[in-house]
C-alpha cells in the first residue's frame, strides 16, 4: 500500500491563515509590521495567556479560521505568502515517514476535539454534501475519474483493469479500493470485509466527509441505489489522494528546517516566518504544553522569554520595541473612531442587506419556477381526472338506471313459501359450490405459484443456453457470415415465439443444405484436383523420362567430342611427321613435283585439320546450350509440380477440416434447439 507523506499532526480540516482573511468582519484593521503569529491562542471561552498581549495582538491576531468554501478538501492555503507556515506543501507518495491522518494523535490531551496539531482550529464542521450524484452524467464521469487513476497508479492494475461499474463491483473490490486511496493520506488506516461496515463511517467522519455513510448501502454496495454513494465515497478519496500525491513534503521540510538566523522580511522570500525553525519549533511546543496545561504564569514567561530572543537574535533594541508598540497605539486610536466604526457599520449592514435581497430572489425565483412545473404537472393530472371522472359518472349513471329497474322488478315480483324455500336451497347450493370454486382457487393458484417458480427456471436456463447459442453463433460467424442470421433474439414470452423458432429453423435447415451443396461442390473439386494431380504426375514420370534421355544424348555427345578430339590429335601428329617429311625433301632437294604434292597434302590436313575444330566446338556449345536448358527446365517443373502439390494438399485438408467442423457444430446446435 502507498503511504502517506503528512506529518503526525491533525488536518482534518484545512487551515485558513492568510492574514488578509482572519480580519473581523466588522473593522478595517491594517497589516501590522509584525506578521501573524503561528503560536497556538486560547478560544472564545478562555482569555490570552498575556494580558500585554491582548492589547497588543489583538487586533493583529485574530484566531485562525478554515475555508469557507472548501469543507471536505485537503488543500493550501490561497495566499501561502502571507502565512507563517508559507513552505508548506501537503502530501508526497515520495516520502514515507508521514501521514495525515486526523486520528493517529499521539496521545493528546482531551481537547482534540477543540484545536488541532497546527493552530487554533476547530472541531470538524459536517456540511450537506450538494454533488448531483443521482445525475446518470455526473455519476459517469466520476466513474471515469476513479477508473482513471486507479489505471495510472503502477500498484492498482488489477483494480484499473476492472474499473468502477454495477456489474463488476463486489464488497470484496470495493474494500481494496478504499484501502487503496486510503493508503494515500494515512497507511495506518485499513478495514477489511468483517469490520468495514462500522470503520468506513468512522473514519469518512474525522476526515470530515460530508456525505451518505448509512450502512444500509455500506452492507449492499453492488446494487443500483448504492452505487451514487459508492460513487461518492471513492471519488471524493480520489480527489484527496490526487492531492497528496502531487506534493512533495521533502521540500516542504527542507525550506522550513532552515539554518538561517535572520528573519525574513520579504513576503515573496520561501522559508519559514522566524527563520531558524529550529529555534522557533521547541517554543512553539512547549508554549502549546503549557497552554494546554493552563499554566498561564509559566507560558507567559515563555513567551517573553522567546520575545526577548528573537530581538537579541535579529539585533532589535527596546527602543524599537517600544516605537512599534507607540505605532500599533496610534492605529487602535484611529480605528476607534466612531465615524470610522459607523461607516463601517453602514457598509456591513448594506452588504447585510443586498445579500439578504439576493438570497430571497433565488428563493422567489426559484419558488416560481417550482409552482410553474407544479401548475403544469397538476393541469395535465387535472384533465386526465376529469376523463376518468367523467367516465365514472356515466358508469354511475347506468348503475342507477340498472338498480332502479331491479327495485321496479323486485316491486312487482310476488313470491310464494315454495318458491322461497326453493330459492334458498338454491342458495345453499350456490354458497357451497363458492366455497368449492374458492377451494379449488386456491389450489390453482398454488400450481400456478409453482408452475411460475418452473417458468422461471426454465426461462433461466434457456437464457443461458440460448446465450452460449448466440456466443457460437457470432465465434464462427468470422469465417462464415451466413449465421448471423440464426443469432436467436427471441422473447420466448411472445406470443409468436414459435413462429420465430420455426423461421430460424427453417433458415438453419436451409444454411445446412447450402453448406451441404458447397461440400459437394468441394468434393467435385477436390476430385478434378486429383485427377489433375494424376496428369502432372504423369507428366513428372514423361520429364523424368525424357531427361534421362537427354543424359544419355549429352553422353554421347561427349563421347563424340572426345573422339573428334583424338582424332585431331591423330591428324596433328600425321602433319608434323609431314613437315619433318617436307624439311627432308627440302634437303634433299627433291623434284618440284613432289615438293608441291607435298604442299597441297599439306594444305588439305590443315584444312582438315581446322574444320574439326570448328565442327567440334560447334557440338560442344550445342551441347552445353541444350544440357543448361534441359536442367533448367526440369528444375522448374519439379519445383512447381512440388510447390503445386504441397499448397493443393494444405488447401484441402483446411477446407475438409472447417466443412467438418462447421458441419458438427451446425447438427449439435439444430439437435439442442
Amino acid at each position: 500500500m502507498r503511504k502517506s507523506t503528512q506529518g503526525n499532526g491533525r488536518a482534518s480540516q484545512p487551515l485558513r491563515i492568510d492574514f488578509e482573511d482572519q480580519r473581523a468582519s466588522s473593522s478595517r484593521r491594517p497589516i501590522d509590521v509584525r506578521r501573524a503569529s503561528g503560536i497556538p491562542q486560547p478560544g472564545k471561552m478562555r482569555r490570552s495567556s498575556s494580558e500585554t498581549r491582548d492589547g497588543r495582538m489583538s487586533a493583529v491576531q485574530p484566531a485562525l479560521k478554515r475555508y469557507n468554501s472548501q469543507h471536505n478538501l485537503l488543500a493550501t492555503p490561497a495566499n501561502a505568502s502571507t502565512t507563517p507556515l508559507r513552505g508548506l506543501h501537503y502530501g508526497s507518495t515520495r516520502s514515507q515517514g508521514f501521514s495525515i491522518s486526523p486520528f493517529s494523535d499521539g496521545g493528546r490531551s482531551s481537547r482534540k476535539s477543540t484545536y488541532s496539531g497546527v493552530g487554533g482550529v476547530k472541531s470538524n464542521r459536517i456540511v450537506k454534501d450538494t454533488r448531483p450524484l443521482m445525475d446518470k452524467n455526473f455519476l459517469q464521469q466520476e466513474m471515469q475519474k476513479i477508473t482513471s487513476f486507479l489505471i495510472k497508479q503502477p500498484h492498482s492494475l488489477s483494480l484499473g483493469a476492472k474499473g468502477i461499474n454495477l456489474r463488476q463491483l463486489t464488497t470484496k473490490l470495493f474494500v481494496e479500493i478504499f484501502n487503496f486511496l486510503v493508503g494515500f493520506l494515512d497507511e495506518y488506516v485499513s478495514v477489511n470485509m468483517a469490520n468495514y461496515v462500522n470503520e468506513i463511517p468512522l473514519i469518512m467522519k474525522k476526515w470530515g466527509y460530508s456525505g451518505n455513510l448509512n450502512t444500509s448501502w455500506l452492507k449492499t454496495v453492488n446494487t443500483p441505489h448504492a452505487l451514487p454513494h459508492v460513487v461518492g465515497l471513492l471519488s471524493w478519496l480520489v480527489s484527496c489522494a490526487s492531492v497528496a500525491e502531487e506534493t512533495d513534503f521533502e521540500e516542504y521540510t527542507a525550506n522550513c528546517i532552515q539554518s538561517n538566523d535572520d528573519v525574513l522580511d520579504d513576503a515573496d522570500a520561501d522559508g519559514f516566518l522566524y527563520g531558524n525553525a529550529k529555534v522557533y519549533l521547541p517554543h512553539l511546543m512547549t508554549q502549546y504544553k503549557l497552554w494546554n496545561e493552563r499554566e498561564e504564569v509559566a507560558e507567559k514567561n515563555e513567551e517573553r522569554r522567546f520575545i526577548m530572543e528573537l530581538c537579541n537574535r535579529n539585533g532589535v533594541s527596546d527602543e524599537a520595541m517600544k516605537e512599534c508598540e507607540i505605532a500599533i497605539r496610534n492605529l487602535e486610536i484611529e480605528l476607534e473612531d466612531p465615524k470610522e466604526q459607523e461607516e463601517i457599520a453602514a457598509i456591513m449592514e448594506e452588504d447585510k442587506r443586498n445579500n439578504e435581497f439576493l438570497k430571497d430572489y433565488n428563493k422567489a425565483l426559484k419558488y416560481k419556477n417550482q409552482m410553474e412545473e407544479f401548475i403544469n404537472t397538476y393541469e395535465t393530472k387535472l384533465e386526465e381526472e376529469k376523463l376518468k371522472l367523467s367516465k365514472e359518472e356515466e358508469a354511475v349513471r347506468d348503475l342507477q338506471c340498472r338498480i332502479m329497474e331491479l327495485k321496479e322488478l323486485l316491486s312487482n315480483q310476488v313470491m310464494t313459501v315454495e318458491e322461497r324455500d326453493k330459492l334458498q336451497n338454491l342458495c345453499t347450493e350456490l354458497n357451497s359450490s363458492i366455497r368449492e370454486n374458492e377451494e379449488y382457487i386456491a389450489l390453482v393458484s398454488n400450481q400456478t405459484f409453482s408452475d411460475d417458480l418452473q417458468m422461471a427456471n426454465r426461462a433461466a436456463t434457456l437464457k443461458k443456453r440460448t446465450q452460449a447459442y448466440n456466443k457460437i453463433i457470432v465465434m464462427e460467424s468470422c469465417w462464415l457470415p451466413e449465421l448471423q442470421s440464426l443469432m436467436d433474439e427471441t422473447n420466448y414470452n411472445h406470443p409468436g415465439a414459435q413462429e420465430e423458432l420455426a423461421e430460424i429453423e427453417s433458415q438453419a435447415h436451409k444454411l445446412k443444405d447450402d453448406i451441404q451443396n458447397k461440400f459437394e461442390k468441394l468434393d467435385l473439386e477436390i476430385k478434378e484436383l486429383q485427377s489433375k494431380v494424376l496428369q502432372i504426375e504423369e507428366r513428372k514420370a514423361l520429364t523424368l523420362q525424357e531427361e534421362h534421355l537427354l543424359f544419355e544424348k549429352v553422353k554421347e555427345y561427349e563421347t563424340s567430342i572426345e573422339a573428334h578430339k583424338t582424332q585431331s590429335r591423330e591428324e596433328i601428329a600425321q602433319l608434323k611427321k609431314m613437315e619433318n617429311s617436307l624439311k627432308s625433301s627440302n634437303e634433299a632437294r627433291i623434284s618440284c613435283d613432289s615438293l608441291q604434292e607435298a604442299k597441297d597434302q599439306l594444305e588439305k590436313l590443315i584444312e582438315k585439320r581446322e574444320f574439326g575444330k570448328a565442327h567440334i566446338m560447334k557440338l560442344r556449345e550445342k551441347a552445353d546450350s541444350f544440357f543448361k536448358q534441359s536442367v533448367a527446365i526440369t528444375q522448374g517443373l519439379f519445383d512447381r509440380v512440388s510447390k503445386a502439390e504441397s499448397e493443393f494438399e494444405r488447401k484441402r485438408q483446411a477446407l475438409f477440416q472447417s466443412t467438418e467442423d462447421a458441419i458438427e457444430k451446425t447438427m449439435k446446435e439444430t439437435a439442442t434447439l
